[in-house]
């Protein structure tokens, strides 16, 4: 009489053939551990068999059932886990979908659901931040960003985000403290160093700015908007010539940008280079029509070439594009009388 039946076969197959399609990398070598016990199991159910051994052969078979049912648990265990991962990664996505339609509401509503299934989910924290300063909802934003550094205090696009959401509010110091720490974890973060000086210009802190945007092109030495800041803290300490140099170096890189061109326009000003600041302002307003800082710098270098009329043109052209000139302009074209 054969002691091992056929059905017992057919259940090792179907079994390890269910484990098989398992890839949950956090089971994957218990499962391991069970299939090659199980085989191992079988292999004594067969010679005990062979022997006609039924003490042996039933010792094998009680382990090898149980060894089944572990394998069984551990494989409908894993699947439900795979199944929630991905779910959560199902909503993770279809926020990020929403927040780029900007559908900000909807997608913080997906973001949610996502950390609801994994309160640790440090990305779909950062990206509820990202949608809850696009509604300007910014506690809630900044609650988001802190939660996402809680988990992972490395993660430096939630460091970096908090910092730009202080310095919205003007939290300077706060602001500047992140961008360190983020500039701490990666040496490379030209952002954040570019970040530093953005908040020391709008404290007058010109040497300071001038400092971190020569931070941020050492880390980038493509980075066109560093190079323009760095021009423009130059300007304001004096350092005309230096500041043309950096000037001209953004636009190098970026002949696009029509706030560099302005700012060389002001540069060349400040040298008494009239011809030069002329053709940076109109480089600019060509760039963009309406750039009414462009056409300042334009009428004071007419101004300076002694074509009054032209600049006082220029002058109520920038006045017309934007009232905020108005006063100044009113003032100054009386000065030129």
């Amino acid at each position: 009489m054969r002691l091992l039946k056929h059905a017992t076969v057919c259940l090792l197959a179907v079994v390890l053939v269910f484990a098989v399609q398992v890839f949950a990398q956090d089971y994957e070598a218990e499962i391991e551990a069970l299939k090659k016990k199980q085989k191992d199991l079988y292999t004594q159910m067969e010679e005990a068999n062979t022997a006609k051994d039924k003490a042996a052969y039933d010792a094998a078979k009680t382990e090898y059932d149980k060894v089944m049912e572990d394998l069984k648990t551990m494989v409908d265990q894993a699947n439900s886990e795979q199944s929630a991962d991905a779910q959560v990664k199902l909503a993770f996505n279809k926020g990020g979908k929403l927040y780029k339609q900007h559908q900000y509401q909807q997608a913080i509503e997906e973001f949610n659901k996502a950390i609801d299934m994994d309160p640790r989910y440090v990305k779909a924290y950062y990206m509820r931040g990202l949608s809850y300063t696009k509604v300007n909802q910014l506690d809630e934003a900044e609650s988001a960003y802190q939660k996402a550094i809680d988990i992972d205090p490395k993660f430096t696009a939630a460091i970096f985000a908090l910092g730009k959401l202080y310095e919205t509010r003007g939290e300077g110091k706060k602001a500047i403290d992140l961008y360190d720490n983020a500039i701490a974890i990666d040496p490379t973060n030209a952002k954040a160093a570019y970040s530093k000086g953005a908040v020391y210009v709008g404290w007058g802190a010109h040497s300071e700015a001038a400092q971190a945007f020569s931070q941020a092109v050492q880390m980038d030495s493509t980075y066109d908007l560093a190079y323009t800041g760095w021009g423009t803290a130059l300007l304001e300490l004096g350092q005309v010539n230096d500041a043309i140099g950096k000037l001209n170096k953004a636009i190098q890189i970026n002949p696009k940008n029509d706030d560099t061109f302005y700012r060389l326009a002001k540069a060349f000003n400040s040298a008494a280079d009239y011809s030069s600041a002329l053709d940076a302002a109109d480089k600019a307003i060509q760039i963009k029509s309406r750039n009414a800082a462009a056409y300042v710098e334009k009428g004071n270098a007419l101004e300076g070439m002694g074509k009054k009329a032209d600049a006082k043109a220029s002058f109520e052209k920038a006045a017309q594009i934007d009232k905020r000139w108005k006063d100044w302009v009113n003032h100054h074209i009386e000065q030129m009388k």
